[in-house]
């Protein structure tokens, strides 16, 4: 038991951090190291929690790096074996991992669908950072398909849970961006200047919770671009 705990944990803090700085072709290899320990040395092992997150992280990680067989592949195991487990978040989970997937696929209309029925399950567990990224995720949807005032409220939705959410993650920082460029494109100069400021932020924030990770995080944000736009 303490052998099958520490080798999940030990892989997942690993693969959780590659995640963080962008390797999810990384992640997913350590995620299927996890999977390969519970199909054979803990094969007689009931192992219901470890493969549910596993799979989760699995179908997550595929859809990042674009393939997509794969992630309907874990996600259907996810959700059949989420029936044999007490924890009710699971099935809520492996929905929006297909609401995700049908956005990446450019199905928005079945992505919407998709995401809007995970909320609600979201919000009764106050799942917060699950909620955020289901909103980001829906407003994205929203955008793709023309609704601008829906979709900036949906932004404005996962902002409230983040302001208030000690956890930082880099992906989320999306949500700072569209609602600047949102506010930017409307010329709100207000709105823009207020979420410029928290979009600076945020980054800050991440910069210095993941500071061994920051350089590989920072490739794609430039601080000091931002600093010169909001001057």
């Amino acid at each position: 038991m303490a052998l099958k705990s520490i080798s999940f944990a030990a892989n997942t803090n690993i693969a959780f951090l590659k995640e963080i700085s962008g390797d999810y072709n990384g992640a997913k290899d350590i995620y299927l190291e996890n999977f390969f320990l519970a199909s054979s040395l803990f094969k007689d092992e009931v192992l219901i929690e470890e493969r549910l997150s596993n799979y989760y992280e699995l179908a997550y990680a595929y859809l990042k790096i674009g393939q997509h067989d794969s992630t309907s592949y874990y996600n259907a195991l996810g959700y059949a074996l989420s029936k044999q487990s007490t924890d009710k978040r699971y099935p809520s989970v492996y929905g929006f991992i297909e609401g995700m997937k049908h956005y990446k696929e450019g199905q928005y209309q079945a992505a919407n669908d998709s995401i809007q029925k995970v909320i609600a399950p979201f919000q009764a567990r106050r799942d917060s950072i699950n909620l955020a990224f289901a909103h980001l995720y829906q407003g994205k949807t929203q955008l793709k398909l023309q609704d601008t005032l829906l979709a900036e409220e949906s932004f404005k939705k996962a902002f409230a849970l983040l302001d208030k959410n000690p956890q930082k993650l880099p992906e989320l920082r999306e949500v700072y961006k569209l609602l600047w460029q949102i506010n930017k494109a409307k010329n709100n100069q207000q709105e823009e200047l207020y979420y410029l400021t928290a979009y600076i932020g945020f980054q800050e924030a991440i910069e210095e919770e993941y500071k061994e990770l920051y350089p590989a995080i920072h490739s794609d944000f430039d601080i000091p671009e931002l600093i010169v736009q909001k001057e």
